[in-house]
């Protein structure tokens, strides 16, 4: 399971496990006739990545659209993929993996260069990781380690940045929590010290926001569904004291009213 969207707010993408209305292991693409809106999408088009493992627990996409990478906890490797169109996930075609480092991650993100990879999990660590060539994970490197158990977190699911890369915010399922980092140096994760600041965010297992600050998703694992949030203050949100409160404005069911798959079995 994992949840993003494209810079434009146009495209949503989940990671599927297990079987169900899609093929066994899917990312699955759904477009927004309305930016930002769950509520204007329809359903794109999928694409399994079953033959690279059935855990693919979180993903990332370089800012172009053309690239993709994800993180398979069933093989333990970070996987690589092209897409020949851009954010166009039917043209998804695999290229290479390399081996994870350490614990058992959750969640992944990238510096928008494709040249740092960031991964958060259930043993509460931040890893980042360098990339000599831009996407490329046979070039990835383990560079730092941060425990962020000081946000009062266990099982750390995902992690998304500010595009500056001057705050993080974290999110953990036990907590329900949504958490915000300040990094002293944009995009060097050792530098991060926790604000104290956070808000709840029930039942999700994974929470993702968008560059303007406006928006988050959440994926519910229980209920199999993606809920839209409002992010309060647009981009200054970010800089405030507080992240503020959350207020649902939407969420539908995904693909329709049905589940996203059977038989969700929670790791």
């Amino acid at each position: 399971w994992g949840i993003t969207a494209s810079p434009d707010g146009k495209n949503v993408y989940v990671s599927l496990l297990g079987t169900g209305d899609f093929t066994a292991d899917s990312i699955v693409q759904y477009e927004l006739s309305s930016s930002w809106d769950i509520g204007s999408r329809t359903l794109k088009g999928s694409k399994s990545v079953n033959s690279q493992g059935s855990l693919h627990r979180g993903l990332t996409f370089s800012p172009d659209g053309m690239k993709l990478i994800t993180i398979d906890t069933d093989n333990s490797k970070y996987n690589e993929y092209n897409l020949t169109k851009p954010w166009d996930i039917t043209t998804l075609t695999y290229v290479q993996n390399e081996t994870l480092f350490g614990g058992t991650p959750q969640g992944i993100t990238a510096r928008p260069d494709g040249l740092r990879l960031y991964g958060i999990g259930e043993d509460d660590n931040v890893r980042e990781m360098t990339l000599t060539t831009p996407w490329d994970v046979s070039t990835i490197s383990a560079t730092t380690t941060t425990d962020v158990s000081g946000d009062g977190e266990s099982e750390h699911m995902d992690i998304f940045f500010r595009p500056d890369g001057r705050f993080a915010y974290l999110f953990g399922k036990n907590g329900d929590k949504l958490h915000e980092w300040k990094l002293s140096t944009p995009w060097k994760f050792s530098t991060a010290t926790y604000t104290g600041n956070n808000t709840t965010m029930s039942n999700l297992i994974k929470v993702w926001g968008n560059p303007e600050g406006t928006r988050l998703f959440g994926l519910d694992y229980g209920n199999e569904r993606i809920y839209q949030y409002s992010w309060n203050g647009g981009p200054l949100a970010h800089q405030t004291s507080s992240i503020g409160g959350i207020d649902i404005i939407g969420k539908t069911g995904i693909g329709g009213d049905t589940i996203i798959y059977q038989n969700l079995d929670v790791h």
